[in-house]
């Protein structure tokens, strides 16, 4: 059995709080009016204090007062409007209402005095104690806030006044008590009518807690006269009552119950209950209360037969959770249809919410009539609610051949350039619908339980034709509905440019480049990557590899991205990468082709002193024609490094080509770099470097090749170690290079080695004596050793590497207003520093002494929305300099005004802004004070409401200023910006600047005109628009379209287009609940 419950909010939602209060419904409270006052919250306390919140948090996880009065009146508000009555809250009660901009802080955190100010209250309401029109700046505002609630009453002449507010004491203090007004004169007229719906209030709230909540020990701290105390009850011109609800500093108990949703919504329904007890009306909708709103269970079923049945339920009471045990039951206990008699809620539902309950059931196989009953319970202490019963009449399959009704209603609509929305109206049928099946162009593809299918996968502006039937459980089929054809949303959005490329020398001829995968609406197909400007390759993964490059060469790529309409991204940023180089000085190479016999080999490779020869040979060349040849017989031959050139120092290298039958069992191979006491190879030896496929730890190694690096022979020394694997069959580069990293742990102050197979270093950092090198050796240094194949050696080489090599950047990251991080890597461990100016000449730097192969240098105190140019320097004791090209980077601009103002082609940015619209070819973004906005081309994603840097390349497209190929970073989640109201003159504003053109504005107007994508507007202003048009285009594309002479209120993206080269203002809604037709 599969039990799955949706939530979907109808009726009132707390949204409600920021529109105008009118009474969903008549009830019991239709035509009566009432003010709720959510205590305390953000207020400014004067220059020398600033912004401050009014209470502190005591109970942790409750949250403070200001926040949680919220929550408790949310539910009030909630009870009151669904029963008819008027209801204004005089701090905003939504969650998403977007952000007061003179703190940055959520509305709902805000106090009142704000709020109502920005919901067009006057000042004599929201400053009437400080008479200050300006909030935010001047004396300070407590008592603007305290009185505003009261005024804000008295302005709207709402019949009561209820403040909602938790009470703080000395952490031990416990219950509720409630205050009014009965000793000031100011108040006097309404001393009786208040302490009456104090009494009202307190009694039912009391009685709540003690009987549904169930804690008979709740304390009654009484119904209390303010006595002047509270400027809510006493200035309000109504009866006024106070509600200190529990005490939020009690964390054993009152706190633990402000934080239960449950406990919040019991207290506000009898704080419903008491108002309706004040105004002498009973309440329409009782603690425990619900309707059905519908349920499909059928009236026939074929015996063992399955169906999945739903019942929807509107919950008008109390809060539902299974916390509290609330469920749908059985109502016998016993159920013929299903084993599974509780369905279960997940979560919590609200009043005004609903709760489809899905779940099987299985008809049993006995054929003949039963019946199927069900109803909301709080276990074990009330079942309330209809009864939702069915008598189901169970029959053999033979008994079901009618098909089920033809779907009606069915509907294609775009979801985006790839995906298809499919709805329909559930067909019935005598024993129940099954499913149904989905075509497209004729052609199954697939099933649907539900009433919707999503099809996905589609091709960009495409028509597809669909299709539907429903089905039985005996199989029976529907006719198909009539065809729906639809065309998918055309793909203008290109992919955003790929991000942290990054370019890697290996070998001395390959450079690997590697990227952040790009996104796209639809999804990226491949990408294109460019070696200095040239395209080289396209790939459908994030990396590539560019072979066959020279030796110590420099190259710059940068990647752009494809999606499947052809659509092409910018091109990255710019990453720099270079080959291994060989050597800048080669003290000595041998290519083996002067050698005419063995004799000519062995006076350059004499033997060893206690090895056989080895052999010089023409039968495995490489370069072009001759090699040396070792056969596993226990051969090595040396090489003294004369004198003048025996030396040790940053780059000193040994390097080698090999071949490897891959194939050979216990054949050893190996070359060495030595160092004998008595100079050449002579005296002691005192240090060796090994490369080649010989050891490991358990003895012959016949998988990967290997390395040594032994000192002191005769004390300490390194055992064998792998370079990574596998043995390849071939000719092979196998290399020792000295670094001139200070970490030698043996010998503190010395130099490391490193081993690198065809480029890929194998093993890294590996300690050294750093002592000269006098001989070097190649062949098999085990004559006991027996086994197959050969290997052959050739173009041996020794020097030292004299240049520091830079494998990667310099890349530029974390670019802000005034900062920003330049990085890089070398090959050895090197100074860092950056050279960086307006221009070539520089003019400033920036340097870290330490030596690093991982370099990072942050530039500090640039200026904002300025190009500066840089170069990167790398120096190391005993090499040369690696100085970069000359390289740009842009720093974010201090606002979108300043961005706005830059040429086109400007590699620019700007931080903390955010996003106000998504739409199908692209996101805008706006300062958080609503004085600029712009179009953004290519994001990874962007939610509205969220705060994001965003940078790219700015240009000028039909007739807006627009950040292509953006690169976004996500900064924090919010709600989305309010619009800025503006008359129709000012749509469209210039382009540069802090102009409104990008920014999500509201306007209205008399709709003079309407085509199939757009209509348009004019307040008054007669605007001359495109096409001899009159007012501001409205760009409609998939929206539903007014009427002429309809009057609409629009919000959306104040624009431009460009039309035959004449710029004319455009509004873009984001969607159909942007336009709002008003009555004339």
């Amino acid at each position: 059995m599969n039990t799955r419950i949706i939530y979907v909010l109808v009726g009132v939602l707390l949204a409600l709080a920021i529109l105008s209060p009118v009474s969903c419904m008549a009830g019991a409270l239709t035509g009566k009016s009432v003010g709720i006052s959510p205590g305390h919250g953000m207020d400014w306390r004067g220059p020398g204090t600033g912004w401050v919140y009014e209470r502190p948090q005591t109970c942790a996880p409750l949250t403070m007062e200001d926040w949680h009065n919220i929550d408790i009146a949310a539910f009030l508000y909630t009870y009151l409007a669904q029963d008819g009555a008027i209801v204004k809250a005089y701090r905003c009660l939504d969650k998403n209402a977007g952000t007061c901009m003179l703190t940055g802080e959520p509305w709902w955190h805000m106090s009142a005095s704000y709020w109502l100010q920005n919901q067009g209250y006057p000042a004599s309401v929201y400053a009437s104690y400080t008479n200050d029109p300006v909030l935010g700046s001047g004396d300070d505002e407590y008592y603007d806030n305290v009185q505003a609630r009261a005024m804000a009453s008295n302005y709207d002449n709402t019949d009561i006044l209820v403040g909602l507010h938790t009470n703080a004491f000395d952490g031990v203090a416990t219950g509720t008590e409630i205050y009014y007004e009965g000793t000031q004169t100011i108040h006097q007229p309404w001393w009786t009518s208040s302490k009456n719906l104090a009494s009202a209030i307190s009694a039912s709230v009391l009685d709540s807690i003690r009987t549904k909540y169930t804690d008979s020990t709740w304390v009654n701290r009484g119904v209390l006269d303010a006595n002047g105390a509270y400027k809510e009850t006493q200035l309000a011109n109504r009866p006024t009552a106070l509600l200190e609800l529990a005490f939020h500093d009690n964390c054993g108990r009152d706190a633990r119950y402000l934080q239960d949703h449950f406990f919040q919504s019991t207290t506000m329904w009898a704080a419903y209950k008491g108002v309706c007890d004040f105004f002498g009306v009973t309440p329409t909708y009782d603690y425990y209360s619900c309707d059905l709103i519908s349920s499909d269970i059928p009236t026939k079923m074929i015996a063992g037969q399955t169906v999945t049945a739903h019942i929807t339920l509107l919950n008008h009471g109390v809060l539902w959770n299974e916390a509290q045990k609330f469920r749908l039951e059985a109502v016998s206990g016993a159920d013929p249809f299903t084993t599974q008699t509780k369905q279960i809620i997940s979560g919590e539902v609200g009043p005004t919410q609903t709760v489809t309950f899905t779940f099987d059931l299985t008809a049993p196989t006995v054929l003949g009539p039963y019946q199927t009953s069900w109803r909301m319970t709080r276990e074990g202490i009330a079942w309330f609610g209809p009864t939702v019963s069915q008598l189901v009449q169970v029959v053999d399959t033979s008994e079901d051949t009618t098909p089920p009704s033809v779907p009606t209603n069915f509907a294609a609509t775009p979801e985006s350039s790839g995906q298809m929305k499919l709805t329909w109206t559930a067909s019935t049928d005598d024993f129940g619908v099954a499913g149904y099946k989905v075509f497209r162009n004729g052609t199954f593809i697939g099933s649907a339980k539900s009433t919707s299918y999503l099809d996905s996968g589609l091709q960009p502006n495409t028509a597809y034709t669909y299709q539907i039937l429903a089905y039985d459980g005996a199989g029976n089929e529907s006719a198909k509905c009539d065809p729906v054809t639809a065309t998918t949303l055309s793909d203008a959005t290109p992919p955003s440019a790929p991000t942290g490329v990054s370019a890697v020398g290996v070998t001395g001829s390959q450079i690997n480049i590697t990227w952040n995968p790009s996104w796209d609406n639809i999804g990226v197909v491949s990408y294109k990557i460019f070696r200095d400007g040239t395209l080289v390759g396209a790939v459908t993964a994030a990396s590539f590899a560019d072979t066959g490059l020279a030796n110590g060469s420099a190259h710059t790529y940068q990647i752009s991205a494809l999606d499947s309409a052809g659509n092409e991204s910018n091109l990255s940023a710019p990453a720099t990468g270079r080959t291994y180089g060989i050597g800048d000085t080669v003290l000595f190479s041998d290519n083996m082709e002067s050698y005419t016999s063995q004799a000519s080999f062995a006076a350059v490779w004499p033997v060893m002193p206690g090895y056989t020869t080895t052999n010089w040979s023409a039968a495995q060349s490489f370069s072009p024609t001759h090699s040396a040849e070792e056969t596993a017989s226990g051969l090595i031959s040396v090489h003294d490094i004369p004198s003048a050139q025996s030396q040790i120092s940053i780059g000193t290298f040994y390097e080698f080509k090999f071949y490897d039958p891959a194939g050979a069992t216990n054949v050893k191979h190996w070359a060495t770099i030595r160092n004998y006491s008595g100079g050449g190879h002579s005296g002691t030896l005192q240090e060796l470097l090994v490369a080649g496929c010989n050891y490991n730890q358990s003895g012959f190694n016949t998988t990967n090749y290997n390395a040594r690096s032994a000192y002191g022979l005769g004390g300490t020394y390194q055992g064998w170690f792998d370079m990574g694997g596998p043995r390849k069959a071939g000719w092979h580069t196998m290399r020792i290079d000295v670094t001139g990293d200070n970490t030698n742990t043996i010998y503190p102050g010395r130099g490391l080695a490193c081993w690198s197979v065809d480029g890929v270093r194998g093993a890294d950092n590996v300690p050294i004596m750093w002592l000269p090198f006098t001989c070097m050796t190649i062949g098999s240094a085990n004559a006991s050793a027996a086994g197959t194949g050969s290997y052959y050696y050739d173009d041996v080489k020794y020097g030292v590497q004299g240049t520091v090599q830079r494998l990667s950047g310099p890349d530029v990251s974390a670019v802000t207003t005034s900062t920003a991080a330049i990085t890089w890597k070398t090959d050895v461990s090197s100074g860092s520093l950056v050279d960086y100016g307006p221009d070539t000449n520089y003019g400033s730097s920036a340097s870290d002494a330490s030596t690093v192969k991982t370099h990072s240098i942050t530039l500090t105190g640039l200026t904002p929305g300025t190009t500066y140019h840089f170069k990167v320097t790398s120096s190391a004791s005993g090499k040369n300099a690696s100085v970069s090209d000359d390289c740009t980077f842009t720093t974010a601009a201090a606002s979108l005004g300043q961005l706005k103002g830059a040429a086109d082609g400007t590699v620019c940015g700007v931080n903390g802004v955010v996003v106000s619209a998504v739409l199908t070819n692209g996101f805008y973004v706006q300062d958080i004070n609503r004085v600029c906005g712009m179009k953004v081309l290519g994001t990874q994603s962007a939610a509205v409401g969220s705060m994001v840097n965003v940078s790219g390349v700015l240009a000028t497209v039909g007739g807006e200023r627009v950040l292509q190929n953006a690169i976004v970073t996500p900064l924090t989640n919010g709600a989305a910006p309010l619009p800025l109201g503006i008359i129709n003159r000012s749509v469209g504003g210039p382009l540069t600047g802090a102009a409104n053109t990008g920014l999500l504005v509201k306007a209205w107007g008399v709709v003079t005109d309407v085509s199939a994508d757009a209509f348009w507007i004019d307040d008054g202003s007669a605007i001359a628009a495109a096409d001899g048009k009159t007012g501001i285009k409205v760009a409609a594309d998939g929206l539903t379209l007014p009427s002429v002479n309809d009057v609409v209120v629009v919000t959306g993206i104040s624009g431009s287009e460009s039309v035959s080269g004449t710029n004319y203002p455009v509004l873009r809604p984001r969607s159909d609940a942007d336009v709002v037709n008003i009555a004339r």
